[in-house]
């Protein structure tokens, strides 16, 4: 049996966890590869241009290479559960119904419930993260945590998944620039934010704001591309 249930299950409460033992980074690998053969683009670059902004704030906040490299695998699966969620809603163009966006809500959750449990260190890392990236420390999230009870690499993923989410097209909301985001995630800084993840936001600024750019290229490269 699989370990990852496709795009639009039946019924995404019967997503199993993984089975103890597996490797978590071949687990990512299969949840990336999952993504490509269900041409599940906008996901996919979602998934890696997080990645990339997490890498940033991970060295801007003085980790390790090492712990650096682990937290930004981990973010390529905060998003695992929308493998949970029918086709229908989840590349929906429109505006979504009360109804819909709960259904999207479910998806760190179902994240969750794919990737805890296995036994291994580092999918129980990006278990935390799945389940907590929608957490604000005001306890405003999903789950109405607050400040350290939210593990501080989902506070770091965080910040990312928000800057991508708004600097990134989508069908159902205006794409906003660089200078709209970084403001964004200034003003909400003890609010929504960890202060200490949009510190190092502010310190690595030249970096992201290049990544961005890079990231705007390509994406508007593949939208147009030359015949």
């Amino acid at each position: 049996r699989e370990p990852i249930r496709p795009v639009g299950v039946s019924d995404p409460a019967e997503v199993e966890p993984l089975r103890v033992g597996t490797d978590g980074r071949l687990i990512m690998t299969q949840a990336m590869q999952r993504l490509v053969d269900e041409k599940c683009d906008g996901p996919y670059h979602h998934l890696l241009h997080v990645a990339e902004y997490t890498e940033i704030l991970c060295y801007s906040m003085g980790f390790s290479a090492m712990r650096t490299r682990r937290i930004t695998d981990a973010s390529l699966l905060h998003d695992i559960g929308k493998l949970c969620i029918p086709r229908d809603i989840l590349f929906k163009t429109s505006a979504l119904t009360d109804e819909e966006f709960q259904v999207i809500r479910k998806h760190h959750l179902y994240g969750y419930q794919i990737l805890s449990g296995s036994g291994d260190e580092f999918l129980d890392l990006a278990a935390r993260i799945a389940l907590e990236h929608h957490e604000y420390i005001n306890g405003g999230g999903y789950l109405g945590l607050c400040r350290n009870d939210i593990c501080l690499e989902a506070r770091i993923v965080a910040v990312a998944d928000v800057f991508d989410a708004l600097t990134s097209p989508r069908g159902y909301k205006k794409t906003w620039d660089f200078e709209q985001a970084f403001a964004y995630l200034q003003e909400r800084s003890g609010e929504y934010f960890d202060e200490r993840v949009i510190r190092s936001l502010v310190d690595a600024r030249d970096q992201f704001q290049t990544v961005w750019q890079k990231n705007r290229d390509a994406l508007a490269a593949l939208s147009d591309p030359v015949e």
